[in-house]
């Protein structure tokens, strides 16, 4: 059995908050595809939670799994690309409310790629701090 082993360091914080700053400004009024009407409120200490954890499972997959680095942009662009694609199947729509239900799954999940592209780099650029 694999023994996950976990640990707050600099890089966990520094990705988690960069993460939720780029959620901030993604889901934030003044964007062009912002609409109140389908992206509701943000519930920010759920959110910062929800952060930590996926900086935890990114970290784990990146020491173990995948290696990435902020040199070489393609592998992170990649592995972002695939933990997107899975979330894109686990979490599809489902249910159609409206004519705007796939335009919107599609920039949520454009949002979660930019997120994780940007944790990825933050975790592998602050590893060093450790």
């Amino acid at each position: 059995m694999a023994d996950i082993k976990f640990s707050v360091s600099i890089a966990i914080v520094a990705a988690a908050i960069i993460g939720e700053i780029v959620s901030t400004i993604w889901y934030s009024e003044v964007t062009p595809w912002h609409s109140r009407g389908w992206s509701g409120p943000r519930y920010f200490w759920s959110a910062v939670v929800c952060d930590l954890g996926l900086a935890f499972i990114l970290q784990y997959i990146m020491r173990n799994h995948w290696s990435a680095s902020y040199h070489d942009w393609e592998s992170v662009c990649f592995l972002a690309l695939a933990i997107t694609t899975v979330y894109s199947c686990l979490e599809a729509p489902h249910i159609v409310h409206n004519g705007h239900s796939m335009g919107h799954f599609f920039w949520h999940a454009v949002h979660k790629f930019v997120q994780l592209f940007v944790m990825i780099m933050v975790l592998d650029y602050a590893k060093r701090y450790n």
